[in-house]
């Protein structure tokens, strides 16, 4: 589909150039024809003036003509070269230029197309579960009520599984602009403890300490966004800690930006691993710790795509069995 809309594109750039050219050319030898004949002219009227003067003088008109008339033709077919010319060049640099006009296009069909197989696979998984559990449970004929209500607890676990991955899928779908109407100067330091409050009762389940030092710094931003994302660096740190561990959380200003820095003492993330933690429905080969870790892998991604449309950046520095450290850069004024 990519190299046929290339190609499309690329006669319709070759087609452009060829008829600007066309009508430049034309232009070009009307106006170089007019000042011929009227050189014509004005050449006869000097050798008809000469040959009244001197009557002997005997001009050769007709060679005259023949010679602007070869001056015509050599005109013309140099315009027809510099078409043909034309052609070539904004053939080979139509295709180029069709391909670096195509290429953002592509990877973002490729990414939406990956993005839907990849959602559709996430859904189909529970769903069959769901599947499974009910046609089993209605072929039971001997099925008590104790375990109906077991199967029906399975399937609500599904179900609020399916409701956390569309919850995900709509925040991914609307995180496309910024909503200026939104915009309002803050303390982040307030949303930050509003994060850590939020996640607080996870951290109790696994008595994983967060500490804080915190520098007073006010910017100009979405408040539910960032601490939408916030809260997802914060869940994703205390989901990979080991129980009684502790999280540390800074925050100072530096320049023009605030910095955010959230570390764990977590198994680390691997080599192969770092660069693509940000992909949407990434997963590790292994987990990062030694329990299941629910989730579709979708929060990361969540939260890169909230910094990016804030301008903001983040690092990440982890190595196997050291723990991770996510240093989040945002600036304090959104242009």
């Amino acid at each position: 589909m990519f190299q046929s809309a290339r190609l499309k594109l690329t006669i319709w750039y070759v087609l452009i150039s060829l008829v600007v050219s066309i009508i430049f050319s034309l232009t070009v030898y009307t106006l170089l024809a007019r000042e011929l004949q009227r050189n014509e002219q004005r050449l006869e009227g000097r050798l008809q003036l000469m040959r009244g003067l001197n009557p002997g003088f005997r001009p050769n008109f007709e060679m005259h003509r023949q010679d602007l008339a070869l001056t015509e033709s050599a005109v013309r077919w140099y315009l027809v070269y510099v078409n043909l010319f034309i052609l070539l060049m904004t053939s080979a640099a139509g295709y180029l230029l069709a391909g670096r006009t195509l290429s953002p296009i592509k990877t973002m069909v490729d990414k939406q197309n990956q993005f839907v197989a990849d959602a559709s696979h996430e859904l189909r998984t529970p769903l069959t579960a769901l599947k499974t559990a009910v046609e089993v449970s209605l072929r039971d004929k001997n099925l008590d009520i104790k375990q109906a209500k077991e199967v029906l607890n399975a399937n609500l676990e599904d179900v609020n599984r399916l409701v956390t991955l569309a919850d995900e899928l709509l925040i991914l779908a609307t995180l496309n602009t910024v909503k200026k109407q939104l915009l309002e100067e803050l303390s982040l330091t307030q949303v930050i403890q509003d994060a850590i409050k939020s996640v607080k009762y996870l951290g109790k389940q696994k008595q994983v300490k967060i500490e804080t030092t915190l520098s007073e710094i006010s910017l100009v931003g979405d408040r539910e966004r960032l601490l939408k994302m916030l809260v997802i660096f914060l869940d994703n740190a205390i989901k990979y800690s080991p129980a009684k561990s502790v999280i540390r959380v800074t925050a100072i200003k530096t320049d023009s930006k605030a910095q955010v820095s959230i570390s764990d003492q977590g198994a680390g993330i691997g080599a192969k691993d770092l660069p693509h933690i940000f992909e949407r429905f990434y997963r590790a080969d292994k987990s990062r710790s030694k329990t299941k870790i629910e989730g579709y892998g979708l929060g990361l991604a969540i939260a890169k795509e909230i910094l990016d449309l804030y301008k903001g950046t983040v690092a990440v520095e982890s190595r196997p069995g050291q723990g991770t450290t996510f240093t989040i850069h945002l600036p304090l004024k959104i242009n």
